[in-house]
C-alpha cells in the first residue's frame, strides 16, 4: 500500500516539476524596447512611455510576482539586486529594469543609465 502512494506523489511531484518548466518557457517573450526583458505573455499594455511600459497583468498579488515569472527573468540572465520597498531591480549587463507590481498591474521601467540617448 505504502508503495502505491509513493508512485502517486512521485507522480504528482514529476507532472508539476514539468507544468513549471513549460510555464517559464512558454508564457513569456523578451522585450526589445526594454533590453530584452521578459514579459508575459498575457500582459495587456495599458500604456508606455520613453523608458518604461505599464500593464494590466492578473499574474500580480499585490506586492508579489509569480513563481513563474520570476523563473523567467532568471533563465533570461536577470539578476535581482537588494531594492527598498515593495519593487524588484534586475541588472544585466550594463542595463537595470525595477518592476512594480500591484494587484492586476505592472510596470515595467529601464533606468535612465541604461537607456540608449
Amino acid at each position: 500500500m505504502r508503495k502505491g502512494y509513493g508512485y502517486l506523489i512521485g507522480s504528482i511531484v514529476f507532472l508539476t516539476i514539468i507544468f513549471v518548466i513549460y510555464n517559464v518557457f512558454t508564457n513569456y517573450v523578451q522585450d526589445r524596447e526594454l533590453a530584452n526583458f521578459p514579459i508575459p505573455k498575457s500582459a495587456q499594455l495599458d500604456f508606455k512611455t520613453n523608458h518604461s511600459k505599464h500593464f494590466q497583468w492578473s499574474g500580480t498579488t499585490g506586492t508579489e510576482l509569480q513563481f513563474t515569472y520570476q523563473l523567467a527573468i532568471k533563465r533570461t540572465g536577470w539578476d535581482e539586486t537588494p531594492v527598498d520597498g515593495q519593487m524588484y531591480q534586475y541588472k544585466k549587463n550594463e542595463h537595470t529594469i525595477t518592476v512594480i507590481p500591484s494587484t492586476d498591474y505592472l510596470e515595467i521601467i529601464l533606468e535612465q543609465s541604461s537607456r540608449r540617448e
